[in-house]
Parts: C-alpha cells; sequence; structure tokens
C-alpha cells in the first residue's frame, strides 16, 4: 500500500489542482475553446492544459488567483 505522508505542500498543490478546476467549471464556453484551439494537434486537452497553468500560476504567485477570464499564454483579454 503507497505512504501517504500528507506533507504540507501535497495539501497546497491539492487545493491549487481544487481551485483550478473549480476556476475551469466557471469559465465562459469561449474561454474554453480557446484553450481547446490552443492545444490542437498536441497529445492533450484544453482542461489539461488550462489545469497545468492555472496550478503554475498559483505556485509561482504564492497562491493569489490571476484575473479571469484566465487564458491561454500568448492570448490578450478583449
Amino acid at each position: 500500500m503507497p505512504i501517504n505522508p500528507n506533507t504540507e505542500n501535497q495539501e497546497r498543490v491539492r487545493g491549487y489542482f481544487t481551485r483550478a478546476v473549480t476556476s475551469w467549471q466557471g469559465e465562459s464556453p469561449e474561454t474554453r475553446a480557446m484553450w481547446n484551439a490552443a492545444v490542437r494537434g498536441r497529445p492533450l486537452t484544453g482542461l489539461n492544459y488550462y489545469l497545468a497553468q492555472y496550478i503554475k500560476y498559483l505556485s509561482s504567485h504564492n497562491g493569489q488567483a490571476p484575473a479571469t477570464p484566465f487564458l491561454p499564454p500568448g492570448q490578450q483579454q478583449s
């Protein structure tokens, strides 16, 4: 059976993941379509890419959420 040390870092990352999923669920269909378009031709979904980028943002900004809508890298808000 795997050991779960339940470290502070694990708890933080789990919290980030939960926040990222909740954020994705609140994004508009247009924003989700932008994330799906950003990965066209790549072996992942827009959701996968969104979660990875959102968690990366949280990690590098001390847990502070990004502005909404959260757009793919290289996209600008209109």
